[in-house]
């Protein structure tokens, strides 16, 4: 095959493999997302390893997180569906006002818009499917939506299960289609990848609960209105990078301010509050940031806005911590710190014998066995074929 053939064929298989990317794009992205839970949840794995089979700490933790999950749904959904029915019956009231005053109104403006909203009627038939209205339609695709985003979580959750028992396997399966040079490398990217972007999920997760209920007890505490809600959503935009030290105190000025003025500003001050002290104080301790360019991450987060809008902001981090690796990975080829290779036979005995000194005092499992003994047969093998050579001499 000439030059011109063999590059046209990489060139096909490179637009075959891109297309077929684009085409199985969700479940990639749910695979990606499973991986990236598994990796989030492996240094809880290992420390239980240390006390019971690698399989009963696998349970233990997904049981775990299983069991959060669903007291976190548990505690929120009574409150959250209260502040909810509060808000529509609010909206309601407030629309009934509006359709019946701003028609007589003295200002342009308020009759304007009167004369454009539909009938209070006819928007409760929309809602309760009495009608084609538009609004209905809406209103279907938001419980569909809903519906199918708690069946892809359930899907991630499965997946990273049976990739936390057998990544091993996994692992090594496909790393057998590479070439054997380029293994170790490859495999030393992907465990940073995990590593990296197991991290950052990790953190994200624990600060997003921690702040949702530090904003929820002090919204309590000043009496804000729809408590709840305005809580789950201020810890959910701690998820968008800058932005969250805005967005928190304007969600509560948004729903508070025509219902309870005075606890609205309280509320939003109290969000600005938490969003820098944890901005500032806490994300730093007890939640740090991977090093990874903040023009980077500038960017990162504009194109993925500008593509797939807030899902897009959400992912930035993420993206940006995986660029960052294999930037490294291609900067610096070779790590700084290589182990020195043994140059002769008795230096790879007495290596063998510190390792079988480790094994003795932490034995490991069926698998590290087996590749101790694989060990000593390349060592037999290497004497058997030095044996000659010092024979000659």
């Amino acid at each position: 095959m000439t030059r011109l053939a063999r590059s046209t064929v990489l060139v096909l298989l490179t637009l075959i493999g891109l297309a077929l990317v684009w085409l199985f794009r969700e479940p990639i992205l749910l695979f990606l997302l499973a991986v990236a839970l598994a990796a989030s949840l492996r240094p809880l794995i290992d420390r239980l390893q240390h006390r019971v089979s690698p399989g009963i700490s696998v349970a233990i933790v997904y049981l775990m997180l299983g069991l959060g999950i669903v007291a976190m749904l548990f505690l929120a959904i009574g409150p959250l569906y209260g502040d909810v029915q509060d808000l529509l019956n609010h909206l309601a009231t407030t629309y009934e006002r509006v359709a019946a005053q701003w028609p007589e109104s003295p200002l342009e403006f308020q009759r304007t818009v009167a004369n454009v909203l539909p009938k209070p009627d006819l928007l409760y038939k929309a809602l309760s499917g009495q009608t084609d209205v538009p609004v209905f339609q809406g209103v279907a695709s938001l419980a569909s939506g809903v519906g199918s985003l708690l069946g892809k979580g359930i899907t991630i959750l499965i997946l990273s299960l049976y990739w936390s028992v057998d990544h091993v396997r996994f692992e090594r399966l496909w790393l057998t289609t590479m070439p054997l040079a380029t293994r170790g490398r490859v495999r030393r990217v992907w465990r940073d990848l995990e590593e990296g972007v197991g991290t950052l999920l990790r953190n994200t997760f624990a600060q997003v609960v921690l702040s949702g209920a530090i904003l929820w007890i002090g919204y309590l505490v000043l009496g804000v209105p729809y408590a709840a809600l305005l809580a789950v959503l201020g810890g959910i935009v701690q998820l968008i990078p800058w932005l969250s030290v805005v967005l928190a105190p304007l969600l509560v000025l948004m729903f508070g301010l025509v219902t309870d003025p005075k606890a609205a500003v309280l509320g939003a001050v109290y969000a600005l509050v938490v969003s820098l002290v944890f901005e500032f104080r806490i994300q730093p301790r007890y939640f740090p940031r991977l090093r990874t360019s903040p023009l980077l991450l500038l960017i990162v987060a504009l194109v993925l806005a500008m593509e797939f809008g807030l899902a897009g902001l959400i992912f930035a981090p993420a993206v940006t911590v995986a660029v960052g690796v294999l930037w490294l990975h291609l900067v610096e080829p070779q790590r700084k710190e290589v182990p020195a290779v043994p140059a002769t036979i008795a230096d790879l005995t007495a290596s063998r014998e510190q390792l079988q000194e480790i094994l003795d005092g932490a034995p490991g499992t069926a698998e590290v066995v087996n590749l101790v003994n694989r060990v000593d047969g390349l060592i037999a093998s290497a004497e058997e074929l030095a044996r000659p050579a010092d024979q000659a001499r």
